[in-house]
């Protein structure tokens, strides 16, 4: 017997997505319980026009933009408050007797990220048997904390924490009114308050088994991977750019910078080309990046949740530099903790530069370093243990 899931999500899933999270959506989405008919309720703009371009992988709902006076209401609280659902959703659960009905009807309402999460109450009002999943897909605490320490400008400063403590009520509603939190590490499991709902830790599938990469590296080839619209990795690739590459070419003056990811902003293009970087926009398939690469370099100092591309380097048998940020929360079950899957954990310029020498130096060793870390990521992250989660998670419903 067939029951209705809503997913409210501010991305639209499609077959090759350009970001992390899109991606994670596709793939809850596509490892549902069989009896689930989800569909997905957005709102409008140009990412979710982009995404109906390229063809949506399940059935959606696109919200169309508030009426003008309304919208500016909202864009002028989120700029206040910091924290806000995007536009449209709480407008529309008040306005839109189509969504009320699909609402009213679903078994199972999917919130992706915890912004979504604002919506509870609205939704409760109009359908309270309904099962809540919440999926926190970054601890925004932890996010902004790490924005507060990085901040320089005491008035900067001040909005970053007055942002982590609208955070941290949030997270704390988030566990008292879901039914299911979702987080993705155990990392970010401790890091959220306890409360009445169930919270899960989701494995994503990022390593298929099924899949293996020839391995031919080209000599000194650095590879970076990253959605550049995201402030974190924007931040983290200038840093490289102009704090390590430069320590890097002092010893080995030939070495290749290629950079693949959308989203990319003046910054980035204006510093690609002063470090002779190579920038290539959106890849569709990074199988012959991850081919070719000497290493991968995650040079992520703020942000949260676990990094897709670190575990994505790893599975494609790449050796892997990174800071404490793009480590952190993956291989907490190991007995190194995790260290043994990375060549270098760095956070300084020095030490991040003096990693990767260390690969392009000792190639044949760094080779199977990576090899051995692949096979743990491979059973780690595989795509068996993922679906049967989705099937416990999303296959419950709430008792009343």
């Amino acid at each position: 017997m067939s029951a209705s899931m809503l997913t409210f999500s501010p991305s639209l899933p499609v077959r090759e997505p350009d970001n992390a999270g899109t991606r994670y959506v596709r793939d809850v989405l596509d490892a549902l319980p069989p009896q689930l008919e989800p569909t997905v309720v957005v709102p409008d703009g140009p990412s979710v026009q982009r995404s109906i371009a390229a063809q949506p992988t399940v059935p959606y709902r696109v919200l169309e933009s508030p009426p003008a006076a309304r919208a500016e209401i909202v864009r002028r609280s989120r700029a206040l408050l910091s924290l806000q659902a995007p536009r449209g959703f709480a407008w529309h659960l008040e306005h839109s007797e189509d969504l009320r009905q699909r609402v009213a009807t679903a078994e199972v309402i999917d919130l992706q990220w915890i912004e979504q999460a604002m919506l509870i109450g609205r939704l409760r009002a109009i359908n309270p048997r309904a099962h809540i999943v919440t999926t926190v897909h970054d601890v925004l605490s932890q996010r902004f904390g790490r924005q507060v320490d990085a901040a320089t400008d005491p008035l900067r400063k001040a909005r970053w924490r007055w942002a982590e403590f609208q955070a941290r009520r949030l997270e704390r509603a988030v566990t008292d009114t879901s039914d299911t939190v979702v987080v993705l590490s155990e990392k970010d499991r401790r890091l959220m308050p306890s409360g009445t709902a169930t919270v899960v830790t989701v494995v994503p599938p990022l390593a298929d088994s099924r899949t293996t990469i020839e391995r031919d590296p080209q000599a000194d080839t650095i590879l970076f991977v990253g959605y550049l619209a995201r402030w974190e990795n924007e931040q983290g690739i200038l840093w490289f750019l102009d704090k390590v590459l430069p320590r890097v070419r002092a010893q080995r003056p030939d070495v290749r910078m290629v950079i693949a990811g959308g989203g990319l902003r003046d910054t980035v293009i204006e510093a690609a080309g002063r470090a002779d970087a190579e920038l290539l926009g959106f890849v569709e398939d990074l199988t012959p990046l991850y081919r070719t690469a000497s290493v991968s370099v995650i040079p992520l100092q703020l942000g949260a949740g676990v990094k897709f591309k670190t575990v994505d380097s790893l599975a494609a048998s790449v050796p892997v530099v990174t800071t404490r940020v793009g480590a952190e929360g993956i291989g907490e079950s190991r007995p190194d903790g995790g260290n043994g899957l990375f060549h270098a954990v760095a956070d300084d310029p020095a030490s991040f530069a003096q990693g990767i020498l260390d690969v392009l130096r000792a190639p044949k060793r760094a080779e199977r370093l990576a090899i051995e870390a692949q096979h743990w990521v491979r059973g780690a992250y595989g795509h068996e243990q993922f679906q049967q989660t989705m099937h416990e998670v999303y296959g419950r419903r709430r008792s009343l």
